[in-house]
């Protein structure tokens, strides 16, 4: 017996759009995120700059797709919910 489950993505616009505006920024701040862990701890500057610049670009990549999100809802858009929880592991990470 095997059990199992299918994802379907319906896309409006040509997945070229999604891939360069939405997932090549997300995957490169959270590279950014992923490198700030790298840093020793001695340098502790370098670290803060870094952590500061990955939280100024999600702030900024936030408010470059606000206008594709929907201006109401019943529930928060997955767009909106991936991009809460990289804002908050990355606030988690460098405190």
């Amino acid at each position: 017996m095997t059990t199992g489950f299918k994802v379907s993505l319906v896309l409006r616009r040509k997945a070229f759009y999604y891939i360069f505006h939405v997932f090549t920024p997300v995957i490169a701040i959270c590279g950014l995120n992923l490198a700030g862990l790298m840093i020793p701890i001695e340098k502790r500057g370098d670290k803060i700059i870094l952590g500061l610049s990955v939280v100024v670009a999600q702030t900024w990549y936030l408010m470059a797709i606000a206008p594709d999100l929907p201006a109401c809802g019943d529930a928060l858009p997955v767009l909106g919910k991936r991009t809460k929880h990289m804002m908050i592991s990355c606030h988690s990470l460098f405190d």
